[in-house]
């Protein structure tokens, strides 16, 4: 027996049989690739969903407050101008001839 038998303990293989199970290995990584790229496309979609829901949310909020503004304003308006037709109805009322 050589010394390198005694080290593998006799287990030899073939070129044929190396090159199969690097093949095997390629097919495998080559597979395990492809599941960890469906799970980050899946996490990409999600995170996709959830930030197109936080603008869509966002610019809820943000119409709602212009919305709300635009209200005070009119409120506003109105409330100066019904108080100039008053007070130009009691100038005319009290004005006299």
């Amino acid at each position: 027996m050589t010394t390198d038998e005694q080290q593998h303990d006799g287990a030899r293989a073939t070129i044929r049989e190396v090159l199969a199970m690097v093949a095997e290995a390629r097919k495998e990584i080559l597979a395990e690739i492809e599941k960890l790229e469906l799970a980050v496309q899946g996490k990409w979609e999600t995170h996709a969903t959830k930030h197109e829901k936080d603008t869509e949310v966002h610019a809820i909020n943000h119409r709602r407050e212009a919305d709300r503004r635009t209200g005070y304003i009119r409120w506003a308006v109105t409330t100066i101008m019904t108080g100039l037709g008053v007070l130009l109805a009691l100038y005319v009322a009290f004005k006299g001839p």
